[in-house]
């Protein structure tokens, strides 16, 4: 047997306890290289003297692994185990139908030779005693170190919005400058102003509960100089151009009166340059008592997001720094009963400030949900003692491949299934799924205008684990190429609308809502290859076809899928 793909950890993506007596453990093989895996845990320091005199293992329990994910390379097996004491040794018995071992933290061990595999039945029960040492170990489960998201994110559909871009309510006592019309023709730039604002939102939130969405995410909306307003002049006020403070309480209360939650933007990484703290470092340098709350060069210049001048970085790790930027996160949640915060650039800020931030935020609401943009595996920031959830941009790379033509349905279930064993059940429950952002094309030019193959990765989305999010506009064909010109004006004109797909993206999310197989973490895939791919989640098969000629799907009465066709069928 080769063990060249074999891989556990404890207390990882591969062991994590879900209760106080309840532990997932995951076992990674090489591809096919295992016919059957199951897991034996006992209690290491529980064990009893047989007839003979002999010490063995007190109540071992022998666990059927399944086989939960597959890809060119790698099987992942999966066992939900009970662990009545709270400590458990676990060791994983791994058979190919000539070989058997027990494999172990400290490697492998062959427990037959061809031909007389000792496999574990009810009348030959395997002793594990002799090799209890060798296997891993899950010291003990305590609360405080379980995972506690809010409830509520797993069946949260989120509706992104950019708000200078949303919809302009035409309040005439908010200060907006000189607007260009409202999604005027061209290529849209980010000093472009439009006059999208607060009270747009709100006034748009019928239409919003009527899709389906329970969720909003705003963009930063606190005073800046730019459209975006990533750049913070002023995080303790709404900016005059988006409304006031009075704008956001009646939004959430709105909000909140039609079952629909409320998630703000922080940009705790850097500040913006016109902020009066860092206009006060620049005047007075050294002197300044701000200095130390941001990062400096050796050679007089300072650390900013990414190359940008007018995003000085924060030195979280200055107490008075951290102490005022915690302050603005409480005070919101405290001011109003914001649902959730968006971090921006949350993996450049440090972990160390991040738990911090948790233990005083969950403090004013155990409930809020606390997000993280991270653009890669986010396991390190998912331990429980930073975020609920990450941005979960490698599951959009595999749609945005699959929906593009660049991959086709071998590496679609290839990539999704990575995606799924990269982090634990409880996890990618409240991972914020997305097939578009504010700093991504839109979906419908990834897709090459083909308005099929948008329907396609919204199959993808609504029909996978996690808390699905649609970027504003994506719904009714939006389309944009590049950060930029994605950040287009929202179109109200139903003419201009694309009303097929949103009647689509409207029911699909009414499925998602309905049935819970859609929301659930088991997937079997039953055809992933040249010409598309089918998978079935409990009662639910989904189907996509990934080529320009038709697609059979097997058992459901000859049905035909045209070119980059797609169906859900309940069964």
């Amino acid at each position: 047997m080769n063990f060249s793909g074999f891989y556990h950890e404890t207390k990882s993506r591969y062991a994590y306890a879900v209760g106080l007596h309840t532990l997932h453990l995951r076992l990674r093989t090489g591809r096919d290289t295992a016919k059957t895996v199951k897991v034996i845990t006992f209690d290491p320091f529980v064990w009893s003297k047989n007839p003979k005199g002999v010490y063995k293992v007190a109540n071992p329990v022998t666990y059927e692994m399944h086989k939960e994910h597959t890809t060119r390379d790698f099987d992942w097996w999966f066992a939900q185990v009970e662990v009545p004491t709270k400590r458990a040794k676990y060791g994983f018995i791994v058979e190919n139908g000539a070989d058997s071992y027990l494999y172990g933290s400290y490697g492998e061990i062959a427990l037959s030779k061809e031909g007389s595999s000792p496999h574990i039945t009810p009348e030959v029960e395997f002793d594990i005693s002799p090799m209890s040492h060798f296997c891993f170990s899950y010291p003990y489960i305590l609360e405080e170190d379980l995972f506690h998201p809010p409830t509520w994110v797993r069946d949260t559909v989120w509706y992104q919005i950019f708000p200078e871009r949303y919809k302009n309510s035409g309040d005439p006592s908010l200060k907006k400058g000189k607007l260009l019309p409202w999604g005027g023709e061209g290529v849209v730039k980010n000093s472009h102003l439009y006059g999208g604002d607060v009270p747009g939102i709100t006034a748009s939130l019928d239409e919003i509960k009527e899709m389906g969405f329970t969720g909003i995410y705003l963009t930063p909306i606190f005073t800046s100089p730019s459209t975006h307003k990533y750049n913070t002049e002023d995080y303790l006020s709404i900016d005059p151009a988006f409304g006031t403070d009075q704008h956001l309480g009646e939004l959430v209360a709105e909000a909140h009166k039609r079952g629909i939650k409320i998630m703000l933007d922080l940009v705790f990484n850097h500040i913006g340059s016109t902020h009066p703290i860092w206009k006060d470092v620049v005047k007075k340098g050294k002197d300044s008592p701000y200095y130390n709350w941001f990062c400096h060069r050796e050679d007089g210049s300072y650390e900013t997001f990414a190359t940008v001048k007018a995003m000085p970085k924060w030195n979280t790790a200055d107490p008075k720094a951290r102490a005022y930027l915690i302050d603005i996160a409480r005070y919101w949640a405290k001011k109003y009963p914001i649902d959730g915060y968006r971090l921006d650039v949350a993996n450049e800020v440090s972990h160390d400030f991040w738990r911090v931030f948790r233990k005083e935020v969950k403090a004013v609401n155990p409930e809020i949900y606390i997000l993280g943009e991270v653009w890669d595996d986010a396991m390190p920031w998912l331990q429980g003692d930073q975020f609920d959830g990450a941005m979960n941009y490698p599951l959009a790379a595999a749609i945005w491949g699959f929906v593009s033509g660049h991959t086709d349905g071998a590496a679609l279930k290839d990539s999704i299934s990575s995606c799924l064993a990269m982090y634990p059940r409880d996890r990618q429950s409240t991972m914020l799924n997305l097939i578009g952002t504010h700093d991504t094309s839109r979906i419908l030019t990834e897709c090459n205008g083909r308005v099929e193959r948008v329907m396609q990765a919204f199959t993808l989305l609504m029909t996978m684990p996690g808390s699905p999010m649609c970027l504003y506009g994506d719904e009714i064909g939006l389309a944009g190429a590049g950060m930029d010109d994605a950040r287009k004006c929202m179109l109200w004109d139903d003419v201009k609308r694309n009303l097929k797909l949103r009647d689509f993206v409207k029911e699909l999310i009414s499925l998602r809502a309905n049935n819970e197989d859609m929301r659930g973490h088991e997937i079997e895939w039953l055809k992933a290859d040249s010409e598309g791919a089918i998978y079935r989640k409990g009662r639910v098969l989904v189907a996509l076809n990934g080529s320009n000629v038709e697609m059979k799907v097997p058992g459901q009465n000859k049905l035909l899928l045209g070119p980059y066709g797609h169906c859900i069928c309940l069964e």
